[in-house]
């Protein structure tokens, strides 16, 4: 095995009793692939992780959360979907990153996924917060963020599992960003120990927030401090209504239709 392939694995340590696969059937002449996603009761091995760095038969998809509940990496998935928009290039996007512990990769739809690393891991609880923090302060507060859940219902609760970036190696579509330029393996594993990071470190990005909807869950202040995310409209109106009607269960319409007015063109 190469070095190289063992200091990617050390990135994204996951959960130990399982992995996921995405066993690419086809691909199309602009790239796309299909295939078949299933999940594999057992520790994800430098075997599973050299294979996709050869742009093996499947796609490695690693479990976030970890046994105790912790995480050493986490993503924000900032992707195309319907007729939601990236707003911006991908480079813009990285530019904007630039001094946060972020590091950003395309992604298969040619939208964005934001890693951050962590050493040692912190409680996934963490992570999704710090995670929705960055992706307001981005103005993508609607983005989709893993791991998806911060502990496990039971024993056979294995969590969701997200595929890796670099498959197919330096070949990959799925490759870093940084400084506009286009990394390879190797410049990718670099930047991502470079910008490694911590929990106290990470205490020190929290941003301040407007104390409008301070009662309220913390996604609601992050979107009043960085702003409505393109094409995130209705549903952050819908969160609105949902904090409206639990607080004020008689006048909450008016109340949304007020906030629509005052907040949103």
């Amino acid at each position: 095995m190469s070095e190289l392939t063992k200091q990617f694995m050390k990135l994204f340590r996951g959960y130990e009793q399982a992995h996921g696969q995405y066993r690419v059937q086809k691909k199309e002449a602009d790239g796309k692939m299909s295939g078949r996603a299933l999940t594999v009761s057992e520790t994800a091995t430098l075997d599973h992780f050299q294979t996709h760095l050869n742009g093996g038969e499947y796609i490695l998809g690693i479990i976030m959360l970890r046994e105790n509940n912790s995480c050493n990496f986490g993503v924000i998935d900032i992707d195309i979907r319907g007729e939601v928009k990236l707003n911006e290039t991908l480079e813009e996007l990285e530019a904007k990153i630039k001094d946060t512990p972020l590091v950003m990769c395309r992604s298969k739809s040619g939208g964005a996924h934001l890693y951050l690393f962590c050493e040692p891991a912190i409680a996934a609880i963490d992570m999704v917060s710090k995670l929705n923090e960055f992706a307001a302060l981005l103005g993508y507060g609607g983005a989709e963020i893993f791991p998806k859940q911060i502990s496990r219902a039971n024993e056979r609760d294995r969590g969701n599992w997200i595929n890796l970036c670099y498959w197919d190696g330096d070949e990959t579509e799925r490759y870093a960003i940084h400084n506009g330029k286009k990394l390879n393996l190797e410049g990718f594993i670099k930047l991502a120990n470079k910008k490694m990071t911590n929990f106290d470190e990470l205490e020190k990005f929290t941003p301040e927030l407007t104390t409008q909807f301070e009662d309220g869950p913390p996604c609601l202040q992050h979107i009043m401090t960085m702003g409505f995310p393109e094409g995130g409209r209705n549903i952050s109106l819908f969160n609105v209504g949902f904090y409206y009607r639990k607080k004020h269960p008689d006048d909450w319409q008016e109340d949304l239709m007020r906030f629509n007015y005052e907040h949103l063109s």
